[in-house]
């Protein structure tokens, strides 16, 4: 047997790993941080290991070689990227099961639970603005529609649908999940568009054109001038879905907003969820923020 015309037993994680990538680049979140975890830490440990001989032993040793060196929540992001290609390998037919299912726990993994109180939003929002005028709409953008950055980065002009002077809807199509959804904007989002078409580059049809770089050198200074080491622009994402769950926005509601597709039922059920309910939705959210 063989596969893509090597043959099954001489299929290494190296080579299959860098397949991998290369078919996932379309269809991974966070793809460059996947290729980094195997560039820089799993083919170095497992390149030249025929995927046939893989082991849970060896998985597990590599956990504690990567725990003396690195903190659980890199190493469990590492962790996980190993156990997508070893699960690609087992739908692919190259190994009956992953060795990944018999490995150790990583312990010490604390989710966070960061988000911004509206004072710290504001100073964040007023060194935003020094550091360039996109940026502090970017930030605006991200606490009022809950998107990810990576969703708010490919988001292009033609997935804004204006129904109306106070009705725009957003179609989010590059998902975590893979699910497309769709968010009632905030006015707060409305004027954020409004500004952005100022700023429109020829030939680039991005919302927001600005490369992930130039994203990443502006926010981290923005946030070190404000005293806000600590928070990640994922953390604008908590800082929405906390402040509209205590604005009274319904969990279900709050839930299909910002695309938590792990509650099966709400994505079973999603469009009976899409309507007034989200219009409620949109306006408490510009009312939780509307100090800014």
């Amino acid at each position: 047997m063989s596969y893509k015309g090597v043959p099954t037993a001489d299929v290494t994680f190296g080579w299959l790993a860098e397949e991998w990538l290369t078919r996932a680049e379309n269809r991974v979140s966070a793809h460059e941080t996947a290729r980094i975890h195997v560039r820089r830490h799993l083919v170095p440990a497992f390149g030249t290991v025929a995927l046939r001989q893989l082991s849970s032993l060896e998985i597990n040793r590599w956990i504690a070689r990567r725990l003396k060196s690195a903190a659980p929540g890199t190493v469990k992001r590492q962790f996980n990227t190993l156990r997508a290609i070893l699960n690609d390998a087992v739908r692919s037919g190259l190994i009956e099961k992953s060795p990944c299912r018999n490995a150790d726990p990583i312990r010490g993994t604390v989710a966070r639970q960061r988000f911004l109180t509206l004072e710290e939003l504001v100073g964040l929002l007023a060194i935003a603005e020094k550091e360039a005028g996109w940026l502090s709409d970017f930030i605006l953008w991200a606490v009022h529609s809950g998107m990810r950055k990576g969703e708010v980065q490919a988001l292009v002009w033609s997935d804004i649908r204006e129904l109306g002077p106070d009705r725009v809807l957003i179609q989010i199509r590059h998902t975590k999940s893979g699910h497309p959804r769709t968010v009632t904007s905030t006015r707060t989002m409305r004027d954020v568009i409004e500004r952005q078409k100022g700023r429109r580059i020829n030939g680039d049809e991005r919302v927001f054109p600005v490369t992930k770089m130039t994203l990443r050198r502006r926010w981290e200074a923005a946030r070190r001038k404000a005293g806000l080491k600590d928070v990640t622009i994922h953390d604008l994402r908590r800082t929405h879905s906390t402040h509209a769950a205590i604005s009274g926005v319904d969990l279900r509601t709050l839930a299909a907003r910002i695309g938590h597709t792990d509650l099966t039922m709400l994505q079973k059920h999603y469009a009976a969820v899409v309507g007034s309910a989200s219009e409620e939705a949109a306006e408490k959210i510009e009312r939780a923020f509307q100090t800014l």
